[in-house]
């Protein structure tokens, strides 16, 4: 599964609704460093994080990972 489009997707979202890193990070359930390390390596992203960033972000899971 290639998680390339996840840091793009991610970054036009937060700045749509207004969202930091942190509060990004919050949804997934992880440090926000660690999600500066997923933006720098998308494969490293869980299907967990990615299904819980959708669920709080209210996107289909398929929106976080087209390009």
């Amino acid at each position: 599964m290639n998680f390339n489009a996840v840091p793009a997707n991610l970054k036009k979202l937060m700045y749509l609704r207004g969202y930091s890193m942190q509060q990004i990070a919050c949804m997934a359930s992880m440090s926000e460093r660690t999600m500066y390390k997923r933006f720098e390596r998308p494969g490293d992203f869980t299907l967990e994080e990615l299904s819980g960033l959708s669920k709080h972000l209210k996107v289909t899971f398929e929106q976080l990972l087209t390009a």
